[in-house]
């Protein structure tokens, strides 16, 4: 008898939980980026899909935080290429990948950078 009341019991705690409690329990949140900055060498896209290079360098504030990425951009066959600077307001760090916000053409309009 007192084995049905344990499981009466147990039963009736279960039919009464709110699922909302039981699927948030079951459910995962996906795993946070492992990349808190970018990475010299991660592809970069722009706004509409295209890659438009890759990270060549990384400017630093004073405390060592990121505030740009120099790209080389418009390369055809390792002709016209130009490097070019994206400030951190204008990407999006992804993954595996840093996404510009900002078009292609966008990007080909920015002044060169460096000598």
């Amino acid at each position: 008898m007192l084995k049905s009341v344990r499981l009466f019991g147990a039963l009736a705690v279960v039919a009464f939980t709110p699922v909302d409690s039981l699927v948030a329990q079951t459910q995962h949140s996906p795993p946070a980026s492992t990349v808190s900055a970018p990475e010299i060498g991660m592809p970069v896209f722009s706004l509409d899909g295209q890659k438009i290079g890759t990270v060549e360098s990384i400017n630093a504030t004073a405390d060592g935080k990121p505030s740009a990425i120099n790209i080389t951009t418009g390369s055809i066959l390792g002709f016209g290429a130009k490097s070019v600077a994206i400030p951190i307001s204008k990407f999006t760090l992804k993954d595996h990948y840093v996404r510009v916000e900002m078009t292609s053409d966008d990007v080909a309009m920015l002044p060169h950078q460096g000598p």
